[in-house]
């Protein structure tokens, strides 16, 4: 009785995770899209604005002090008499009109109209007078203002992003502003899902766990109490295996702060790459390839990791009922290695390894030394409920075809 309860459990949970599941993962790739580091970091209409930020901030509080103050009014001054020097020049050409009049008579003619003297004499008063102007508060906000808005054109800032059609589908997806307000607003989303999807695996990975431990105590007999429930969680645990996601890729620039013209700029978190996917999607990708060679792999997961496992469980049934052919029985009790499944997992979990070390370290040399930059980078790769319920299934395979193994044979 306890094998098919918790055979059910099993089953029930494995069909009302699945939904969870599937919210979950809408929402990782969402979150991995809208603040993925292509929108950020690699993103010169965001340096764009975070340069402006820090350059608008400083020019709205900059003042000038008594040395500042006195190095704007030289170098005022010295444009002015450099100002009336071209002047000078632009007024003697132009002033003897191509020789017709004595360059003696121009420059008498000239000296009644202009006395350059006087006006040299008074730039150091129209030096003053600037600089007025320039202390006026309603002056220097007018020129900030100016500023501001020359170094918007210089920018770009107004000319439409190029990501503005994702940013605006996200936005409006999730009714936010900002690329840092969505991901705050899909975190929030997934907290609850994410704690029931933990709630229903505990339950599920437990009665698997409870089912191995009942099926490893020797029996005399072995009934169809034993074989069905068996059977009945092995399919269902296949299923989930080969239909939920098995390993997720998951590397991230957690945060990123430097100083610019002594203010902080932060990019927030930015996702590097994010991957999560089951046997069947894995299957799907090789044999849509235009390569031969991963068509070949994609079909060879296909029947021995997905194809064959199914045909076993439902003939081990079929030899319950009818224990004359001696071909069911060799299929179910000789030939279920040749299935590989088992194989399937230690090459996945060996992969995990592997690439779990190989992302890791990549994620590690984006730090950098630099005491003015401060990186701090992720790595959240992990071995998904796919993969653990492949696991379990391999394991109760093997014991329920050494189950069958020890029943009566009836070969005619």
């Amino acid at each position: 009785m306890i094998y098919l309860v918790t055979a059910l459990v099993i089953s029930v949970v494995i069909l009302d995770i699945k939904s969870d599941i599937h919210k979950k993962r809408t929402y990782d790739e969402d979150y991995s899209k809208v603040l993925n580091i292509k929108y950020g970091l690699l993103s010169l209409d965001e340096w764009k604005d975070k340069a402006y930020i820090v350059l608008r901030q400083n020019i709205n509080e900059f003042n000038f002090n008594n040395s500042d103050k006195q190095t704007l009014k030289s170098q005022i001054e010295e444009l002015l008499y450099t100002l009336l020097d071209e002047v000078k020049e632009v007024v003697e050409e132009s002033s003897t009109l191509n020789g017709a009049i004595p360059s003696e008579v121009a420059n008498f003619l000239r000296s009644l109209v202009i006395d350059f003297g006087v006006i040299e004499n008074n730039i150091p008063d129209f030096a003053d007078s600037i600089m007025a102007e320039l202390n006026d508060p309603r002056n220097q906000n007018q020129v900030k203002s100016i500023i501001n808005t020359k170094l918007r054109s210089i920018l770009e800032l107004d000319v439409p992003r190029t990501d503005l059609e994702f940013r605006s589908f996200y936005f409006e997806l999730y009714n936010c502003t900002s690329y840092l307000e969505c991901g705050e607003e899909i975190k929030n989303k997934l907290k609850p899902i994410e704690e029931s999807i933990e709630c229903k695996k505990k339950i599920l990975y437990g009665c698997a766990a409870l089912l191995i431990f009942i099926a490893l105590f020797p029996q005399r007999k072995v009934d169809l109490g034993d074989i069905v429930p068996l059977t009945m969680a092995s399919i269902g645990l296949l299923y989930a295996g080969i239909y939920y996601p098995m390993i997720s890729v998951d590397a991230r620039v957690s945060e990123f702060d430097f100083k610019l013209l002594g203010m902080n700029v932060e990019f927030g978190e930015q996702v590097i790459f994010y991957q999560s996917k089951s046997i069947l999607e894995v299957v799907g990708l090789l044999i849509s390839e235009s390569n031969i060679d991963s068509v070949f792999v994609g079909f060879l997961i296909l029947f021995f990791s997905v194809l064959f496992p199914i045909s076993k469980m439902l003939l081990s049934l079929v030899f319950y009922f009818n224990r004359k052919s001696r071909v069911i029985f060799y299929i179910v009790t000789k030939l279920s290695k040749w299935s590989m499944a088992d194989v399937f997992v230690v090459a996945i979990f060996m992969s995990f390894i592997g690439l779990r070390s190989l992302v890791k370290s990549q994620v590690l040399s984006i730090e950098s030394g630099n005491p003015f930059i401060d990186i701090v980078a992720t790595d959240n790769t992990s071995l998904e409920i796919g993969f653990v319920c492949f696991t379990f299934y391999c394991l109760i395979s093997i014991l329920m075809s050494a189950k069958i193994g020890k029943l009566p044979k009836h070969f005619s």
